[in-house]
């Protein structure tokens, strides 16, 4: 007959005789009674084994934790059924003080948390969730404990016991209550700052807190609010927020500028992420006002663009003046710079090069129109060794003229480089290749360009086409190929000299 726990099979009861049909129907109900006897009995082994086994987990688990393990019942009298080895530690009172004054277990909570454990009787929800409460220690330390207690019922729903842990968490509430102060050292200091400093929940956009600055220039308390509300007088999040922007960034802060449309003020911004006490993380924001300061740089811009403009003006009127001495050349250094600014936006050169290169290309011939002689250069023939020497000074004349004005932009070097070639052929240093200002290497092209396609007193005009056969030419060897290519790009799509014509592709 099988021996059986609910469905569960757990042992055979067997029975035999060497007879036939031994056992008649009176006998065989008395086996299966006896079977289920055996199975109870059986059964009730097992569990008592598996409960033996229960209890000496528990009692292994309880006094190896480090936390207080406790069953304190409440019916029909105050006692405690259990209280682990951990309690003497933490408490200074040993297992068995606890045991021989139930109420010890209350008398040892500060009087000022006395009301929570009230509160824990008579508020359910408190039950299943971790109350910290403070301790007197037997030595008279003061300590914090947190409890999490699970209520026992018994059939009519009534509490009549306790399940609880507790533990020392004097550690941690200390560490707690430094990081407190620190916080609120910190929100003082930013309290006293005269910028706009907030910090709002990135999730809700409730603002937590907002110094006196900021709430003085709104008018009004923040904290509480959400920030597009306050801020922006929005009903909804503000299309610019930069919540995303510092999450991705994970605590590395983010700079920004912005025009308030309320205080109508210009503001410089540092957002981030910090750890709020709470231990989730917040947005963090600083806004300084810079709206003098941006109306003190527009003054400046405004300021510098007119000396620019200045400066622009004295140069042109000086390369014209200088242009009075050799009518055969007049409006070269304009037409060189020209062609020059075309090559270098090409060329893709910075706003600043790009000015810089224009008032070298302006001055480039300086030196000539100043210290070599209008007889040579107007003569209408080959020019003798000597004139020529001459000729060959006019960059570093120009270069010495220049040096003495503190201009922005090299532009002395470029001029006294406007007549070198990359094979070191050229003139007054020889230079090569790298030596040479990019700037140089652009003015010496568009010299070359320029020359070539006007009338000169030895020669008429030679056209476009042939100086940008000449600079094909010498592309690599003289002439620096980027500029080359550049030069016939520009060309070729519609630049003009005044009274050249315009080349043929290439």
């Amino acid at each position: 007959m099988p021996l059986k726990s609910q469905d569960r099979i757990i042992g055979v009861l067997n029975v035999e005789s060497p007879k036939l049909e031994a056992f008649n129907s009176q006998e065989q109900r008395l086996i299966e009674t006896l079977a289920d006897v055996a199975s109870v009995a059986l059964s009730r082994a097992e569990y008592f084994n598996l409960l033996l086994e229960s209890q000496e987990r528990f009692e292994h688990l309880a006094t190896s934790s480090p936390d207080i393990i406790y069953r304190l019942r409440l019916h029909p009298e105050v006692r405690l059924d259990y209280i682990s080895p951990a309690a003497a530690k933490i408490t200074g009172y040993r297992s068995e003080d606890f045991y021989s004054d139930p109420e010890l277990w209350f008398k040892i909570v500060h009087p000022e948390d006395q009301p929570k454990i009230k509160a824990l009787f008579e508020n359910n929800e408190s039950f299943n969730r971790p109350v910290e409460i403070r301790w007197i220690r037997k030595d008279g330390q003061v300590i914090w404990g947190e409890h999490i207690n699970i209520p026992l019922y018994d059939n009519s729903g009534n509490i009549i016991a306790f399940d609880g842990i507790a533990r020392d968490i004097t550690e941690r509430k200390h560490t707690e209550e430094k990081i407190q102060r620190t916080h609120n050292i910190l929100l003082s200091l930013l309290d006293n700052v005269d910028d706009v400093i907030y910090v709002a929940d990135m999730d809700t956009y409730e603002i937590l807190f907002a110094n006196s600055y900021t709430k003085k220039l709104f008018g009004r308390e923040l904290v509480g609010g959400l920030c597009y509300k306050e801020f922006q007088n929005l009903d909804s999040p503000c299309s610019f927020c930069t919540n995303d922007r510092i999450k991705a960034l994970n605590y590395v802060p983010y700079y920004w500028e912005y025009t308030n449309p309320i205080t109508k003020r210009d503001y410089y911004i540092v957002d981030r992420v910090i750890r709020w006490p709470d231990g989730r993380d917040v947005r963090f924001e600083i806004a300084r006002d810079v709206t003098e300061l941006k109306i003190r740089e527009r003054q400046l811009r405004q300021y510098a663009e007119k000396i620019e403009s200045l400066l622009n003006q004295v140069v042109i009127a000086f390369s014209s003046a200088m242009e009075f001495r050799d009518p055969y050349t007049a409006g070269h250094q304009r037409r060189v710079a020209e062609l020059s600014w075309a090559i270098a936006q090409e060329l893709g050169l910075s706003e600043e090069q790009l000015q810089g290169l224009r008032v070298a290309a302006l001055l480039h011939d300086i030196g000539k129109s100043l210290f070599v002689p209008t007889e040579i250069l107007s003569k209408p023939g080959r020019l003798t060794e000597w004139e020529m020497a001459l000729v060959k000074v006019h960059p570093q004349a120009g270069y010495e003229v220049l040096k003495k004005v503190d201009f922005p932009w090299p532009v002395a070097e470029i001029v006294l480089q406007h007549h070198e070639r990359l094979d070191g052929s050229g003139y007054p240093q020889g230079l090569k290749g790298e030596e040479i200002l990019f700037e140089a290497r652009i003015i010496a092209v568009a010299d070359v360009v320029e020359a070539m396609s006007s009338h000169r007193p030895y020669r008429p005009a030679l056209g476009v086409d042939k100086a940008l056969e000449e600079i094909e030419s010498q592309k690599g060897r003289l002439y620096d190929p980027q500029v080359v290519e550049a030069c016939w790009r520009v060309f070729s799509r519609g630049f003009t000299f005044p009274s050249i014509l315009k080349p043929e592709s290439k």
